[in-house]
């Protein structure tokens, strides 16, 4: 295990840790950070794990629902809700598309694998 991160693109051409707006790759600092996501891009070559894995948050700070546009993803892999602190069951479920809506003051962790 390493102890520090690394700032350049990893070997899934992604960096290993992204912050994004409700648009990917597109984050205004200049502005209150109300909704946001930030994605980590943990690879088999780097890091010695049995496959590659793709974790995003998306927080929703802001007081009405939001709507997220997800990071494209290398062919083959799909997003999966892993949990959702607005949803009343923690049920993992992909996602069609690559938009996901946020209920107000919720946050929501997706991890996409290959092809499962």
């Amino acid at each position: 295990m390493r102890s520090s991160r690394r700032t350049g693109h990893n070997a899934s051409g992604y960096p290993e840790l992204s912050f994004h707006g409700t648009e990917p790759w597109s984050i205004d600092t200049d502005s209150p950070l109300l909704s946001f996501g930030f994605m980590y891009a943990e690879t088999s070559a780097d890091f010695g794990v049995p496959e590659d894995c793709f974790i995003y948050t998306a927080v929703n700070s802001y007081w009405d629902k939001m709507e997220f546009t997800l990071p494209d993803l290398p062919e083959g892999f799909r997003w999966q809700t892993y949990s959702d602190t607005a949803a009343k069951s923690q049920t993992k479920r992909y996602i069609k598309g690559n938009r996901i809506e946020l209920e107000s003051r919720s946050l929501r962790v997706l991890i996409a694998r290959r092809g499962k």
